[in-house]
């Protein structure tokens, strides 16, 4: 039997799975299941729904998404035109399937391009030495920039004690990704920092 991929949260139970067709399409959510509407829009303003492979804030209606949460103040943040804003990054390609790409939340901002840290995690997690990762924004001196991204890291054993620099992580994750998404800091630490 193939494996397939949903997506679903508390405040909305299961909103997406990958149609069988395409089954051997990596890395997707899914789509929409019958009853669910779904839209990608902009994080910084929902009233704007993004286009096929822009990256946005997934946003659902269905019968079964939540009313509310206990906190009147807390539901008014977390809809939109009666649009539930899951909090949830993701794109969506010309076949409509979704694409995890981050929590909103976990967004850094670097002179106005979104860096999703997730992206930089999973690149640092393919170093040999790298136990464990946490990206972040740190924000930079000037405020006109932004956040700058730099990662807290966990070593293997192995790597302690000086065998491996922060420059040589770094190269690795810079040379792997575009220019705004530069990796500026690694801090080694025992234990990642409460996410």
């Amino acid at each position: 039997m193939p494996l397939v991929q949903f997506y679903g949260l508390t405040e909305a139970y299961v909103l997406t799975v990958q149609p069988i067709k395409y089954k051997d399409v990596t890395g997707t959510v899914g789509s929409a299941i019958p009853g669910a509407e779904l839209k990608i829009v902009d994080p910084n303003d929902p009233s704007k729904e993004l286009g096929v492979g822009s990256v946005g804030e997934l946003a659902a209606k269905a019968p079964w998404v939540m009313k509310g949460y206990s906190d009147p103040d807390d539901t008014r943040r977390a809809f939109h035109n009666g649009w539930l804003l899951t909090g949830d990054l993701m794109v969506m390609d010309d076949k409509g399937l979704l694409y995890f790409r981050g929590v909103k939340k976990r967004m850094i901002k670097y002179k106005g391009y979104p860096i999703f840290p997730r992206d930089l995690e999973i690149i640092l997690m393919k170093h040999p030495a790298v136990k464990e990762t946490y990206v972040t924004g740190e924000q930079a001196e000037d405020p006109s920039i932004g956040q700058l991204p730099v990662a807290y890291v966990v070593l293997h054993d192995e790597y302690r004690g000086g065998k491996v620099s922060d420059k040589e992580l770094i190269d690795f994750v810079n040379s792997r990704v575009a220019f705004y998404k530069k990796l500026r800091k690694v801090y080694f630490v025992d234990r990642l920092p409460i996410k």
